[in-house]
């Protein structure tokens, strides 16, 4: 799986607040290597879907459902929502960071720090300590919306003109299809894409 970027849909508490005072990164990583280090984590985690969400419109994202590389980021903050077979939707948030690095995103330090920190909990998860419950204070964090909030399995299979138990990648092939189609950059409705989405992430997720 690659990791998908969509708009944030309901910000957190005091993120936006003008008076808001961030700590400089002490992260000298590139993006790339956070990716890396990212997508282990997940896959340690046994990760059926995952997504960001930023501070962006839905003109600044691809297609598939990507970044688009000249798109802009108007806030550091991320949301990063996991669902995972054992320990169900967990949701990570943060805007502590800004980038003093040349060339580096303030939100790619906050995604590091989310990737770092899902590190540091599966090695208290390793040793013992936590007995996996270090995980279920995050799973209740009222931040950004799961994938497919508000909709059924049946309603995302007929958004997607898709049976419910299809293969994911019949599932794939039909969002890209529609997303083709309703994209704002081909003229398609913002609204339409985002549940065109949501249906597309939600199938996924129940591993269909």
């Amino acid at each position: 799986m690659e990791l998908t970027v969509r708009p944030i849909d309901v910000w957190p508490d005091g993120w936006r607040d003008p008076g808001r005072k961030r700590t400089a990164s002490p992260f000298r990583s590139g993006y790339q290597q956070t990716l890396t280090l990212l997508e282990d984590e997940l896959e340690r985690l046994d990760a059926s879907a995952y997504h960001l969400q930023l501070d962006v419109t839905t003109f600044a994202l691809r297609k598939d459902g990507r970044l688009r590389a000249d798109a802009k980021v108007g806030h550091p903050g991320v949301i990063l929502t996991i669902d995972t077979a054992d320990k169900g939707v967990l949701v990570y948030r943060t805007d502590q960071f800004y980038s003093q690095w040349h060339g580096t995103e303030s939100w790619h330090v906050n995604l590091r720090a989310i990737a770092l920190g899902l590190e540091a909990l599966r090695k208290v998860d390793r040793y013992g300590l936590g007995a996996g419950q270090q995980y279920a204070g995050f799973a209740a964090l009222p931040a950004g919306r799961p994938m497919g909030a508000g909709m059924t399995v049946d309603q995302a299979a007929e958004i997607l003109g898709v049976a419910p138990d299809i293969h994911p990648a019949v599932v794939r092939k039909a969002y890209l299809g529609l997303a083709a189609i309703n994209h704002p950059d081909a003229g398609g409705d913002a609204d339409r894409f985002r549940e065109i989405t949501e249906a597309k992430d939600l199938l996924l997720a129940q591993g269909s």
